[in-house]
């Protein structure tokens, strides 16, 4: 007996995913792994139609948002530009008025914060160098006065040799006896 079989050919179910078509919605949430495949740096979004409610990925180039800046459009009703191979988010002068004054207002704080840290760096530079310079100054001082003091000194011991050896030309001595001799005692000429 033979048995025939019935052979099936093998299925394979593709699923191919469907792209968003819609021009606006809310988005649900934000992948901020950066990725780059040769067109400049972008992040993923999630996106949820408010009718529908399907969800799909859209596409923000980070040449024109922020990764922090893209973190404030969760929760916000956005527009997108669609394409052949997905939907992009919009430039910021064609979001919705509240998503541009979230944004303009993100901008703002941080341009404003950035002006702080500047000027803090700046206050912080300027006291290191007055610090230097008061340290540079009062070394200077130090080294002028010990210049005086040196000069004094010399000028002091000029003296002394010119005097002592006026006293030992006034005895007949030779130099180095001059020192040996008290000064308190009256010598005879």
């Amino acid at each position: 007996m033979s048995l025939l079989r019935k052979e099936a050919p093998p299925q394979f179910e593709v699923k191919q995913k469907e792209l968003w078509l819609y021009p606006s919605g809310t988005c649900i949430s934000i992948d901020s792994y950066e990725k780059d495949h040769g067109y400049g740096p972008y992040i993923n979004g999630v996106v949820q139609n408010k009718e529908t409610g399907s969800r799909g990925t859209f596409l923000i180039e980070l040449s024109d948002y922020s990764i922090d800046e893209t973190l404030l459009l969760i929760n916000q009703n956005l527009n997108f530009e669609l394409r052949h191979n997905g939907p992009k988010l919009k430039q910021l002068a064609l979001q919705p008025k509240e998503v541009i004054d979230i944004i303009e207002e993100y901008r703002a704080k941080a341009k404003e914060a950035e002006l702080i840290s500047e000027e803090v760096e700046l206050i912080e530079e300027n006291s290191s160098i007055n610090s230097s310079f008061n340290e540079t100054s009062a070394e200077s001082e130090i080294q002028d006065f010990g210049e005086g003091y040196q000069k004094e000194t010399i000028g002091i011991l000029e003296n002394l040799i010119s005097s002592h050896a006026q006293k030992c030309s006034d005895l007949g001595l030779p130099m180095f006896m001059s020192v040996c001799i008290p000064p308190s005692k009256k010598y005879k000429k």
